[in-house]
């Protein structure tokens, strides 16, 4: 995390000095080095591209297999905004499989896509053995275990663009985060999930999981 902001702070330096062409080469400098060591995530989306292959190494080197499903529709959402959910949503779910000790346990598994006026974000993790209860005792996201360092931050982003955010603790120890942004006109895209909303709220209630609203 650290070497990333260090490189931003190398790139806005140099155009704000008026040494363009320098960022550009200092850019491709550290592309190169990363396709030396990994393979580049290409969805289109600079914000979701630059914040995944900032991350990845360290998953990798960590034993963490990632699954990556990138549709990433044409969003009104700030970039900035969406670095700090993805963002989050990594470092939460890496800190989770960091509790394990046997490397072939270790997953994150991430969705980005469209549905219908919004974007799906969709995140899974494993939750270590001996931690699912805590996470079921606590009402308070901030207390579920691996995930309370950004939830706050989720919330906030998410809360911004009048979306929808749920954690849950599903069977066997895996942690879903599911997110919907708005795209396009409000009042239509809620009416458009509102049903799906309803299915969801009701799975629920009867299966005794906890959904969180923003």
């Amino acid at each position: 995390r650290h070497d990333f902001f260090n490189h931003l702070s190398v790139i806005g330096q140099m155009i704000q000095t008026g040494r363009g062409d320098e960022a550009l080469g200092y850019i491709e400098a550290l592309r190169n080095k990363t396709n030396e060591s990994s393979t580049m995530v290409n969805s289109g989306n600079l914000a979701v591209d630059s914040i995944l292959n900032a991350k990845l190494p360290a998953a990798r080197e960590n034993g963490i297999r990632v699954s990556l499903r990138l549709e990433v529709p044409k969003m009104k959402t700030d970039p900035v905004d969406l670095c700090t959910l993805l963002g989050n949503l990594w470092d939460n779910a890496f800190e989770a499989n960091m509790y394990l000790e046997n490397h072939s346990e270790r997953f994150i598994r991430l969705t980005v896509r469209p549905s219908d006026f919004f974007c799906s974000i969709h995140m899974e993790n494993p939750v270590a053995p001996g931690r699912e209860e805590q996470a079921e005792s606590h009402e308070s996201t901030k207390h579920l275990p691996g995930h309370g360092l950004g939830v706050g931050q989720i919330k906030k982003t998410v809360q911004k663009y009048d979306g929808v955010y749920s954690l849950r603790l599903a069977q066997p120890g895996r942690f879903v985060v599911d997110l919907l942004l708005p795209q396009r006109t409000l009042l239509a895209g809620w009416l458009t999930v509102l049903p799906a909303l309803y299915l969801l709220l009701r799975g629920l209630k009867a299966n005794n999981r906890r959904l969180f609203v923003a």
